[in-house]
């Protein structure tokens, strides 16, 4: 039999009810579509470390053709963007996702 351990920080449960559920980043163009990404926080953490990487640092062509639906990715070609929007549109996907990353992090200790 297992004993208890008697100073317990957290739990998973309580874990996954501070980490909560944040919506996924979504961007409406401008036909009134909306595209969502995918949401890296509720990942596989190998997928999402693989995910975020590639937001990063690869194309923002071929980041959109690997982690878009087909036509999500024609939907924004067809808004004409150009590389330094591209560029911008996936470094605002990082950043949304970074804040929840960091967002789940905050708690005492964290300002060590």
């Amino acid at each position: 039999m297992a004993d208890k351990p008697s100073n317990i920080t957290a739990t998973l449960k309580s874990l996954a009810a501070e980490a909560g559920d944040p919506d996924p980043f979504k961007i409406s163009l401008s036909d009134s579509k909306v595209v969502t990404f995918p949401d890296p926080l509720a990942m596989d953490p190998d997928e999402a470390e693989i995910f975020i990487e590639e937001l990063q640092t690869r194309k923002p062509s071929y980041v959109l053709a690997k982690w878009l639906p087909a036509e999500d990715v024609e939907a924004i070609r067809a808004q004409k963007l150009n590389y330094r929007q591209q560029r911008h549109l996936l470094q605002s996907v990082v950043r949304y996702y970074e804040g929840g990353l960091a967002d789940a992090g905050e708690g005492p200790g964290s300002a060590r």
